[in-house]
């Protein structure tokens, strides 16, 4: 599959997506963060609750896409244009 035509999200990721650890590392510390910010909002009563449990997620994936995602594969497709 060409690179252009795979999601932004893990379009320079190895394929198959499967076999790459950078995909392994980023599922397992976004489901850490889903995990705990659900912790955080066991009931959420009202829909300002609702719309920070959103928020929180979304910010939540975002940092850990680019953590976990973003600068491994940053780094290693620097070491391999060396």
């Amino acid at each position: 599959m060409e690179s252009s035509n795979k999601n932004f999200i893990i379009r320079n990721l190895d394929e198959p997506v499967q076999k790459d650890w950078i995909f392994w590392l980023w599922l397992f510390a976004s489901a850490a963060s889903v995990i705990s910010v659900f912790n955080q909002y066991n009931q959420p009563n009202t829909t300002y609750d609702s719309v920070a449990l959103l928020i929180d997620l979304t910010f939540g994936f975002a940092v850990q896409w680019f953590i976990f995602n973003w600068i491994p594969r940053t780094i290693r497709l620097k070491m391999r244009n060396r």
